[in-house]
């Protein structure tokens, strides 16, 4: 439609022009005058009528436009929901792979340190063997020096000595000795759970040392002797009878 007045486009339907104000008669009818009042409310209604069908049209379109942007927070809380439980699921795999891994390596050092402190004191049992042998030896060469041969038990001791290094027993008592000390060194900060064996252990490792001076270097006379070495052997049974209570297998490895 053109408006007659100002030959501006007018909708169809409208009954004033937008422009002019100007009311819109029915085809070949000439435009009724109005009033300044009846021109200006009506235009005004026809202004509040055009924008309420643009409001309808906005709000007619509205929803499928929420829709749209609802349907794609919930697709975006969704994929973040499944990447949480991804995550979650990937580093409860993690924690427990390296629980494992952590357990599987303490268990090595335990292992580690158990075989150590039983070939400790297999090392200790053979050399605290091989001097009480020697131990007992002097003894019975000192007695009879004494009491049988009425010579110098001095000699007779020293005597016996040079035969234990011309046979090598001086030298495999020293190199046992070697090996224990070895084995001893290895035992410092002991595992957890192994602070009872260890002290054990070094208690053994004492009485050991001294049958091994006296085997090599006896002290005292006979009785002080022999009386030193029944005490020393006493204690060193009496300390591994207790390790063997806390280690039950320890028996087997002992000749």
């Amino acid at each position: 439609i053109i408006c007659s007045i100002c030959n501006a486009e007018i909708p169809e339907g409208s009954l004033f022009c937008l422009k002019c104000g100007n009311k819109i008669l029915e085809k070949n009818v000439q435009p009724e005058l109005t009033s300044d009042l009846e021109i200006s409310e009506s235009f005004e209604d026809q202004i509040r009528k055009n924008d309420l069908q643009e409001t309808e049209g906005k709000s007619n379109k509205n929803p499928k436009v929420k829709n749209k942007k609802l349907t794609i927070i919930l697709i975006i809380i969704v994929l973040v929901l499944i990447a949480g439980t991804i995550a979650g699921f990937l580093l409860y795999n993690k924690h427990l792979s390296d629980n494992k891994h952590l357990s599987d390596l303490e268990n090595q050092i335990k292992i580690s340190y158990n075989t150590k402190i039983t070939t400790a004191i297999v090392e200790i049992s053979e050399g605290t063997m091989l001097s009480e042998m020697m131990c007992d030896t002097l003894s019975t060469v000192w007695h009879d020096a004494i009491y049988v041969k009425r010579n110098d038990f001095n000699i007779a001791i020293a005597t016996q000595e040079k035969t234990w290094k011309d046979d090598g027993t001086v030298k495999k008592q020293n190199d046992k000795n070697i090996q224990v000390k070895t084995v001893m060194e290895q035992l410092k900060n002991p595992y957890k759970g192994y602070n009872d064996t260890y002290q054990l252990v070094l208690n053994l490792y004492d009485e050991y040392i001294s049958l091994y001076n006296q085997s090599l270097s006896p002290t005292g006379s006979l009785t002080t002797y022999n009386n030193d070495i029944k005490s020393k052997e006493d204690a060193f049974t009496t300390t591994l009878n207790r390790i063997e209570v806390i280690m039950p297998d320890i028996k087997s490895k002992l000749k």
